[in-house]
């Protein structure tokens, strides 16, 4: 009975009150994907600012996140965006696609391993070279999302440049890449899909 004296309100939302609010402090809230999921009206707005989701494509991309997000702030992000939040959604894809989605989809401008030799037997790392297959899997379930909602738009967006089915291509030795194209291919069953794949 306590939802009567209004105890039902949640930490995230008494913390989304505060005017000086940072993404970061919303992000430690245990919460978080519950009340993403829910389509809680305060964290709709909050997250659905531009700033914001620029964050939040960034931080599955990152490098350069410290040991304490390394691993927690990419998995949110990328699960922030599956709950398909529409607003979100139509910034990606619509509204600031140049600001968002054209600096997201520049992480497969990364260098990719070189094609091996049975004759290479070398053991040097190639640290800087390749993506990081769980950050490769955070991409490409996001891009999965936005293809899922926005399938004309995607697929006219990956068309628009020749260079982005090569930059598929070239990766396809991180497995989340192979899945991506995957469902490229699928795609090609679909009108608005006709060509995306086709190697000239």
């Amino acid at each position: 009975m306590f939802w009567r004296f209004g105890f039902n309100n949640s930490t995230l939302d008494t913390l989304l009150d505060k005017e000086d609010v940072t993404l970061e402090e919303v992000m430690e809230e245990e919460d978080l994907l519950q009340e993403a999921k829910s389509l809680n009206p305060k964290l709709v707005e909050f997250l659905s600012k531009p700033e914001h989701i620029k964050c939040l494509l960034n931080y599955i991309t990152a490098t350069d996140l410290d040991e304490t997000k390394r691993f927690k702030y990419p998995f949110l992000a990328s699960e922030i965006i599956a709950c398909e939040i529409q607003q979100i959604i139509d910034a990606i894809v619509i509204e600031h696609k140049e600001e968002l989605l054209v600096h997201f989809w520049s992480y497969l401008d990364r260098p990719a391993y070189p094609k091996r030799r049975a004759s290479d037997t070398s053991e040097e790392k190639k640290e800087e070279l390749g993506l990081d297959s769980l950050q490769a899997s955070y991409f490409c379930k996001t891009i999965g999302v936005l293809l899922s909602k926005y399938p004309i738009e995607m697929m006219t967006f990956i068309q628009s440049d020749a260079e982005n089915l090569s930059k598929i291509l070239s990766h396809l030795q991180t497995s989340a890449i192979m899945d991506l194209l995957l469902t490229l291919v699928r795609m090609e069953e679909l009108p608005e899909g006709k060509g995306v794949v086709k190697v000239k």
